[in-house]
């Protein structure tokens, strides 16, 4: 496994064309990698998630 230090794990996503050229748009807006924009993006969205219930 490629896990890297920390213990993320790379991942591939696949989006649709028009979707791809918003976030490579809005990168070079905001002069970043579309990697940092969508790790941003995925890092809000999991803050957003309820707490997962606990397990016994």
């Amino acid at each position: 496994m490629n896990a890297k230090p920390g213990g993320s794990k790379p991942i591939q996503l696949r989006l649709d064309a028009e979707t791809h050229l918003k976030l490579q748009q809005e990168a070079a807006r905001q002069e970043r990698s579309m990697t940092w924009l969508v790790n941003r993006i995925l890092a809000d969205a999991l803050k957003a998630l309820p707490p997962a219930p606990a397990t016994s």
